[in-house]
């Protein structure tokens, strides 16, 4: 995938670690701080939700709030072909879901912004691989 973007205006997502692991622990260690989550990520969202249309109160309360990564999403690839494809989703993640009482589809879309000086079709460093 790496050689067939290369040059292309298209980011592949960024790649936290290639290999093959040993046990769920070491999977779930890679969820950590969000690395796209800027520190006034929350006071942004608010206003963009305002923005919106959207109460202050209601973006508050739809929204996770910790600083973590949503989780993992996994690919299984056997020569160069994926063959699987997962997604590793923290606990807290799920139940702050589940305490929202409702369904993000029925709830108003508050739309994401990047950082100030955040290229999103920038290079991205490629991770060591290990096994």
């Amino acid at each position: 995938r790496a050689a067939l973007l290369a040059g292309l205006p298209v980011v592949s997502v960024a790649v936290l670690w290639e290999g093959h692991p040993r046990s769920y622990e070491e999977l779930a260690a890679l969820v950590g701080p969000s690395r796209f989550k800027s520190p006034r990520w929350r006071e942004a969202l608010v206003e963009e939700g305002e923005r919106g249309g959207v109460s202050a109160a209601d973006v508050v309360d739809q929204t996770d709030r910790a600083e973590e990564m949503e989780g993992l999403y996994l690919k299984v690839e056997e020569r160069g072909v994926v063959t699987a494809r997962l997604k590793l989703i923290r606990q807290s993640f799920t139940s702050a879901v589940i305490e929202q009482g409702e369904h993000w589809l029925n709830r108003p879309i508050v739309a994401n912004r990047l950082a100030p000086g955040v290229d999103l079709w920038g290079p991205r460093p490629r991770p060591e691989a290990s096994s």
